[in-house]
């Protein structure tokens, strides 16, 4: 193989793992868009999810439901997330996108915690 062959190999590879980074950047944007729009219903149940570009949501709990209470259903229903009392924010969680699935899993959880905190 010459210099020219291994250069293309190397662009070729490169620009197979761009287009597959520019696909996960699509993928989360969407997900984090339907995370977003199954989280607007919940508004008036005190929780609020702020824009992202990131794969994650920043939901804070501003109602009946603490945050540290929906960490609490959301792991008894099988999920991790990151309560941030640390970083300033007692009152928010910070929930990675998943599948489509998960994040209607998810909003479904919280929108029966909040239903109960009431």
């Amino acid at each position: 193989m010459n210099l020219a062959d291994a250069r293309f190999g190397h662009a070729k590879n490169f620009g197979d793992f761009a287009q597959a980074q520019i696909f996960k950047i699509i993928k989360r944007e969407n997900f984090a868009l339907h995370f977003g729009k199954l989280f607007e219903a919940l508004g008036n149940h005190g929780l609020r999810v702020l824009p992202s570009e990131a794969n994650f949501a920043l939901v804070l709990f501003e109602g009946e439901l603490s945050a540290a209470a929906a960490l609490h259903g959301l792991a008894e229903a099988g999920y991790a997330v990151r309560h941030l009392p640390g970083q300033g924010l007692p009152h928010g969680l910070r929930i990675t996108i998943g599948t489509r699935e998960q994040m209607d899993e998810i909003a479904a959880t919280l929108r029966t915690l909040a239903g109960g905190a009431r």
